[in-house]
């Protein structure tokens, strides 16, 4: 299989016409499931989607149970049972571990929202007076671009 098994997932769930938000949900499952080293157990899945999402954005313990069934019911995963490890999944994608146009995606999202931190820093006091005093040049201490003593940023 050449194409990511994430790919696949989507292009199913589209044809079954699941919601938009089903099916964003449920992709960003998959992708977790994929970007973890196999075999790996529910219990990990779901660490992995609370570390990396904030609380707003993670599917729900249901959305990741019947993500599992899917990728199952598809063949791109498969469960097992062992005793050693108890019930676990695995799969045998070796591709990239996550598809690059997600991974474009993730970087611009993860800029703006570098971007959205910066700006709601409250500004040092030092920066506040190298803004309002120098007439030209860049702030030592935010790095911007200063013009006639405002914060214009320019390009």
């Amino acid at each position: 299989m050449s194409e990511h098994p994430s790919k696949v997932y989507e292009r199913w769930l589209r044809e079954r016409g699941v919601t938009a938000e089903a099916l964003s949900n449920r992709l960003i499952v998959s992708i977790f499931c994929f970007g973890l080293p196999p075999p790996f157990t529910l219990d990990e899945l779901q660490r992995s989607l609370e570390e990396h999402l904030p609380p707003e954005e993670r599917p729900s313990p249901s959305e990741v149970f019947r993500t599992l069934q899917d990728l199952e019911e598809l063949a791109l995963i498969e469960r097992q049972l062992d005793a050693a490890r108890g019930e676990h999944f695995t799969y045998s994608w070796t591709g990239p571990t996550i598809p690059q146009e997600i991974l474009e995606e993730l970087n611009r999202k993860l800029f703006a929202a570098v971007l959205k931190v910066e700006a709601a820093q409250p500004p040092s006091p030092l920066c506040e007076a190298t803004h309002r005093t120098l007439v030209a040049g860049v702030c030592p201490w935010c790095g911007r671009e200063i013009w006639s003593g405002d914060k214009t940023v320019r390009d």
